[in-house]
């Protein structure tokens, strides 16, 4: 019969088989030479980075603070960031006696590395010499407490303390079915848990507000009046290195909140953000 015998399979088919044998290679070879090439330019790129950070540093050393300062931007401008690189900043801007600007760029370091000590040591340093307090928002003594106990903690170490605990509550919830021992307990466990879940969420959320609104005074002195206005009724003066919590944005002006809770507006160009 003519179905039941073998046919071989012509030049044509062969050559379309070889063709679809050969597209998942391709594939497969093209999406490797890919892969190798990013990884080649971000090996490159770090490489780049790292000898720019050197460079800056050396220039740091040779007192060279303007160009420093212009080659860490760099870096910063190519969008890697680091806890180190605002330091440096820092560094640079009070060996220049900038102190607003030191004062910026170490609270942009501590926010990055929040138990660092030689961060934290520069800043109480600088502080000292104009007088000021330690940095802190508005808020209660319920709230002050909770920014002291949890200023050594990141926004990650903070998530991850959340994260742990919501595990440790759904863990004991768990056991209080299958084991009943653990019922003796659950309630003072529970309210431990829980209070320790409110209050990393509560400073988690008053670190969140203080990286979209924390600013710092960078000139001499600001003037903080009633309302937007030059010729307004000024409230108070702020001097260079204020910490304070940007609430509105107007035409080239700030409606800001001090520590104390005064409210005022002073010019934009005499703050910048901390974010």
């Amino acid at each position: 019969m003519r179905g039941s015998r073998f046919k071989a399979p012509g030049l044509r088919q062969k050559v379309r088989l070889l063709v679809r044998a050969a597209v998942p290679v391709l594939i497969l070879a093209a999406g490797c030479f890919h892969l190798g090439g990013t990884v080649l330019l971000a090996q490159d790129e770090e490489v780049a980075i790292r000898s720019m950070f050197l460079r800056a540093n050396q220039l740091y050393k040779e007192n060279a603070f303007d160009d420093a300062i212009a080659e860490y931007n760099k870096i910063l401008s190519r969008g890697q960031e680091s806890a180190a690189i605002y330091y440096n900043l820092g560094n640079c801007y009070a060996k220049k006696g900038a102190s607003g600007y030191a004062l910026l760029y170490f609270e942009k370091a501590r926010m990055r590395a929040p138990g660092d000590s030689d961060i934290k040591a520069n800043s109480d340093f600088i502080r000292e010499s104009l007088g000021l307090p330690q940095p802190a928002l508005y808020g209660n003594v319920f709230a002050r407490f909770i920014d002291r106990a949890t200023g050594s903690l990141g926004l990650n170490m903070l998530t991850a303390v959340l994260f742990v605990v919501y595990i440790c509550i759904i863990g004991c919830l768990i056991l209080r079915l299958f084991v009943p021992v653990v019922r003796r307990f659950d309630g003072a466990l529970g309210a431990a848990l829980i209070i320790v879940m409110a209050g990393c969420g509560f400073a988690l959320q008053r670190k969140i507000v203080y990286l979209r609104a924390g600013a710092v005074v960078i000139v001499k002195e600001s003037q903080v009046s009633f309302e937007p206005l030059e010729n307004a009724t000024v409230y108070f003066t702020l001097g260079q290195g204020s910490l304070v919590e940007v609430l509105q944005k107007q035409d080239g002006w700030v409606k800001l909140r001090r520590a104390d809770g005064r409210i005022g507006w002073t010019q934009a160009s005499a703050i910048a953000t901390i974010s």
